[in-house]
């Protein structure tokens, strides 16, 4: 699929496409070619600023290069995300992780870090509220609930009775079995 992509994106006229680009981009994030990502999802970027899907799986790209500019850049383009689609649990979700990657890569002990963890605080308990309010989410907008990461950033943050107590609504919705269930015993 990506090389068919790779392809029609080569021909002068899909070239001009934010939606050729905008699936190039979105194939590559699932293949895991996150730089190849990046590259077609700037041009729709560029092309089309107010676009929430091409803002997000931005973000999620530069999270999974993992160092502290690709983290710092997740964060922008999740900010970003978060502006332009703010019901959107996929885009706060990325935003929590984003803010909790950059924390972790800040010096231990430091300003940044902290102020960081804190942002991630506050974006993981918008996102709960989403996620409990049940908003209607766009076709197609992945879905992944929100207690582990949002759980990992009260565990870093100190707030470990709060953890537990989300641990437990995550195990209540899990109805006692699957990976949220095994992921509340981790925290």
């Amino acid at each position: 699929a990506r090389e068919l992509l790779a392809l029609a994106l080569a021909r002068p006229e899909a070239a001009a496409t934010t939606a050729a680009h905008l699936l190039h981009g979105s194939v590559c994030l699932q293949l895991g070619e996150y730089q190849a990502t990046i590259g077609s999802l700037s041009v729709v970027s560029k092309r089309d600023p107010s676009n929430w899907q091409a803002a997000t799986n931005l973000a999620s790209a530069y999270l999974q290069l993992g160092d502290a500019n690709s983290c710092e850049l997740a964060v922008q383009h999740a900010k970003k995300a978060v502006q332009l689609h703010p019901r959107l649990e996929a885009a706060n979700l990325i935003l929590v992780s984003a803010l909790r990657g950059a924390a972790l890569e800040a010096p231990a002990g430091s300003v940044r870090r902290s102020q960081f963890l804190q942002q991630a605080l506050s974006a993981g308990r918008e996102l709960l509220r989403l996620h409990s309010s049940q908003m209607p989410q766009p076709p197609g907008a992945p879905s992944e609930p929100p207690y582990c990461v949002v759980g990992d950033v009260l565990v870093d943050c100190g707030e470990l009775e709060q953890a537990w107590d989300l641990a437990m609504q995550a195990a209540a919705a899990a109805g006692q079995s699957g990976p949220l269930m095994s992921s509340a015993c981790v925290l």
